[in-house]
């Protein structure tokens, strides 16, 4: 069996090759080889085992997957700093549940150090929060101040950042934590790899306020670039990298809209300002994108083209033209354009279809045959290829076959056109920039862009450039600096393609005709195209620097200042009017979709409307994940963020209500909003309400009587029902556009979770209907992605939409307004809740205030307030655990 002490890194020596039967055998036993090898790694000896694991990612790239997962039996013990690492190899092979990171957060036997740093790596290093919220939650349930405070100090010494993170998110100010009461700038985003975001950003960097924006880098790190910055002493970006945290900031997150934004608002921080500098390529956005472009406080977008697609999208967040720009100093070309006979063509892309290659493959086989002094390169890659010579070969070699497939397609034949050429090099910098030197015209018929940064670089080059006459490279290029494609039209964008993010939207179709004429004229009139090309490279010098157009970016901020300074006003004039007045905290959820958010809002809109006839002043605490927008989410109840954040210290009353319930001590009386939904509380819960809590206030009867009968004081408990808004659930108004043409519409709204009894109504439903019958169910789901993905049904309910012949089901997953849930609401004819559990049961409540007769169980906290005239009970269910 191979050892892999000797194995340098590089690829092995492929098996010889003699006949099918005598490969394969050859090649399985060497599997087999590999395989015995890495599952019999001593675990008792890490370091050498993680070594040899080194090893052979770096020799075996056809074992990759195996090497990853063999990694993850050294989990008990296995660094934190390893696992890091690894978390990226077995993100980067799209094996998620490889990842060791994910494995140490949830392995009950690493010390909570190890599990909670673990937690606050996956998010700050890959953006996955899922964990670090769950952790937070667990660190809030079961550490009193004095453990938390220890568990900060550990974590002080392995990963200071997390440290930092637990203590202000836990609404802790430790004095060995200094914290400055100024304002700067954040821009968080991929800023250390080479992708067209990371290279904007560091443009943005290098000339927004240089040394003064404190950088975060997020995902995957490009060691050259890395190492380029870091080992530069006079490095503006290594100086933003190190930069600390202020109390107040501006978060500029330069990252893709599929991206969930809503992972950077960090905990206890309602004061930062979120933008986000995005941009998309198509008509439209993604499903979810819309939901979390409204979550920020505005949008930097860097066309007008953009603009309007995400306005037109649904979204209503401020929306703000920045131009990107370009450091020409790196695009200077040294040698004239048209220096040979042969005209050289270039494009440069991601192979991918909304690249338009094969537009572009059949234009040139249009244009050109083998006989034409001409040739195309195509510097291509793809997204998940390494940078291995060996993944590089096979890459072209997958190109190659894709290119030839798609001629035959068209019965046409390589060898009968002009010269195309596969460059898959993993290239540097400088590297990469040669390659505008070495070719003529630059060609690239996209069918939607963003931006268009290679335009722009082959424009600051020279080159005659072109382009489809759509989407965001229009915003600097035009008919007098290029060669722009008549669009033939918009067609749907292939749904398929890059993980489906471009479903139900529509790009452009170029003209492969006038494409091919357009290139034509770029290899025959070479006079005509020298003088496009040094008009090109002029509108980019006069007008698309990074000099110049960082200003747009400026302006924005400079507003954004102007509104935090009127805030800070508002916040200081609180303060001073509170007086004597007693301070009561709200700590909850105000700025989530569930109805704890939608509890606590009408509550504080109430507070709002009789604040000046009242003898205390409100401060809010926001706990949990944010769903909407926080500032114009108060605004729209008619008041400000920065009121109700005035820092007020509580001299009289705290009130919670949040899941999980806290039931900790506080420094004055203590309020626990508690709509509890089981038979059994556990104990130690009890415990605290009685030792803790002043008054524990609970929705309905129903959940009275189980806290009592859980041994509850009974002189704490009070019982305040819930309410909705007469003026937006009511019977009359608008109705919700649903796309079915079936007569009655059962709905459910909640979780797709054991407790709300979805598993009973889908199985019943689809039982007692099929596809012929005339009816549908909508689901509202709650919360996919938040407190209700925990169990979740929803694979349960994608196989049973998927099922020939059973009824027509509709899931609805965004995120509604009240407005639009009471519209949902009206365009239904009966809501289905069989639950088995519940404190109160909000959306049974709307459901009846807008008319509609309901379905739920003669037990529990409906029957308190449904009409038995409207009501249809589920009865013989009794107590269940």
């Amino acid at each position: 069996m191979s050892s892999l002490v000797d194995i340098q890194y590089s690829v092995l020596p492929v098996v010889p090759q003699t006949d099918g039967d005598s490969l394969d055998q050859a090649a399985l036993v060497q599997k087999l080889d590999r395989l015995r090898l890495l599952t019999s790694l001593d675990l008792g000896r890490v370091t050498d085992s993680l070594d040899t694991l080194e090893k052979a990612w770096m020799a075996w790239p056809q074992e990759r997957e195996l090497t990853v997962a063999s990694v993850n039996r050294f989990i008990a013990s296995l660094p934190i700093d390893a696992a890091t690492i690894w978390s990226g190899r077995a993100r980067w092979l799209g094996k998620g549940d490889f990842c060791p990171l994910v494995k140490i957060a949830k392995h009950p036997a690493r010390s909570y150090v190890d599990r909670f740093r673990a937690s606050f790596l996956l998010a700050t290093v890959y953006s996955d929060q899922e964990l670090l919220g769950r952790m937070l939650l667990t660190v809030d349930r079961d550490r009193n101040a004095d453990q938390l405070e220890i568990l900060i100090a550990e974590l002080a010494i392995v990963e200071p950042r997390a440290a930092f993170w637990l203590a202000r998110s836990s609404g802790l100010r430790q004095a060995s934590i200094p914290r400055d009461g100024s304002m700067q700038v954040a821009w968080h985003g991929s800023i250390l790899n080479s992708s067209g975001f990371a290279d904007e950003a560091r443009g943005f960097l290098r000339n927004l306020r240089p040394g003064e924006v404190r950088a975060g880098h997020y995902g995957v790190t490009d060691e050259y670039i890395s190492e380029a910055i870091v080992s530069d002493p006079d490095s503006v970006i290594a100086r933003d990298l190190e930069l600390p945290e202020l109390d107040r900031e501006i978060v500029v997150t330069n990252f893709s809209v599929t991206t969930p934004i809503e992972q950077f608002w960090r905990p206890g921080r309602l004061e930062d300002v979120m933008v986000v500098r995005t941009m998309f390529e198509t008509d439209g956005l993604p499903k979810d994108a819309v939901s979390t472009m409204n979550l920020v406080d505005e949008i930097w977008v860097a066309t007008k083209f953009n603009a309007t697609t995400f306005k037109e999208a649904g979204v209503t967040s401020p929306i703000h033209v920045v131009r990107g720009g370009i450091d020409r100093s790196r695009v200077k070309r040294s040698a004239p354009i048209y220096s040979g006979e042969v005209t050289r063509f270039l494009s440069i892309f991601d192979w991918q279809p909304r690249k338009g290659w094969k537009y572009l493959i059949e234009a040139w086989a249009a244009a050109f045959t083998s006989k034409d002094l001409v040739e195309l390169t195509l510097k291509v890659s793809r997204f998940g290829v390494g940078e291995s010579s060996s993944e590089r070969q096979r890459l072209s070699l997958e190109l190659d076959q894709e290119i030839d497939s798609h001629l035959q397609s068209l019965g046409l034949d390589r060898k009968d056109m002009a010269t195309v050429l596969l460059d898959t090099r993993p290239l540097s910098d400088s590297e990469f920039f040669n390659i505008y030197q070495e070719s003529d015209v630059f060609v690239l018929p996209s069918c939607g862009e963003g931006w268009g940064r290679p335009y722009m670089q082959a424009m600051s080059a020279g080159m005659p450039t072109i382009a489809t006459n759509w989407s965001g490279q229009t915003e600097f290029m035009n008919y007098s600096n290029s060669l722009l494609v008549d669009v033939a039209d918009l067609v749907d964008a292939d749904p398929d393609a890059a993980g489906g993010i471009f479903a139900g939207q529509r790009w452009a179709r170029p003209d492969v005709r006038h494409l091919a004429d357009l290139m034509i004229s770029a290899h025959r009139d070479r006079g005509e195209m020298i003088r496009l090309g040094v008009r090109a490279s002029s509108d980019i010098a006069n007008g698309w620097t990074w000099e110049r157009v960082v200003a747009d970016a400026e302006n924005r901020l400079r507003s954004i200042e102007e509104i935090m300074d009127r805030e800070s006003a508002i916040r200081e004039k609180a303060r001073s009017e509170a007086g004597e007045r007693s301070a009561v905290r709200w700590k909850g959820e105000f700025f989530g979709s569930g109805s704890l958010a939608k509890v606590n809002l009408s509550l504080v809109q109430q507070y709002l409307i009789g604040k000046g006839d009242l003898d205390f002043v409100l401060t809010i605490d926001h706990v949990g994940p944010i769903r909407r927008n926080p500032r114009r989410t108060i605004e729209r109840l008619g008041g400000s963020l920065a009121e109700l954040r005035s820092d007020l210290v509580s001299r009289g009353l705290e009130i919670r209500h949040s899941w999980p319930p806290d039931f900790s001590s506080s420094d004055g009386r203590l309020v626990v909003i508690f709509p509890w939904e089981f038979h059994q509380v556990p104990t130690r819960w009890v415990s605290r309400i009685n030792r803790n809590v002043d008054r524990l206030i609970t929705p309905s009867q129903w959940t009275k009587s189980i806290l009592i009968e859980n041994g509850v004081d009974p002189e704490r408990v009070v019982v305040v029902p819930n309410g909705i808004d007469p003026d937006v659930y009511t019977p009359m108004g608008r109705r919700f556009e649903l796309a079915s043409k079936k007569s009655h519409r059962f709905l459910f709204v909640g979780g797709l979770i054991f407790r709300k009894g979805f598993d009973v109504m889908l199985e019943t439903y689809c039982e007692t209907f099929t596809a012929q019958d005339d009816v549908v169910l909508i689901i509202k789901a709650g919360e996919l992605a938040g407190v209700y993905s925990y169990n979740s049904m929803v694979t349960k309910l994608q196989e049973a939409m998927a099922v020939p012949g059973y009824p027509e089901i509709i899931l609805l997953g965004e995120e509604l307004s009240e407005q639009e849930m009471a519209s949902l609401y009206r365009s239904c004819d009966t809501l289905v809740h069989p639950y088995r559990g519940e404190g109160f049961g909000m959306p049974i409540l709307e459901a009846v205030a807008c008319g509609l007769p309901v379905v739920v169980p003669d037990y529990g906290p409906a029957v308190e307030y449904v009409h038995a005239d409207s009501t249809l009970w589920i009865g013989g269910a009794g107590q269940t655990p």
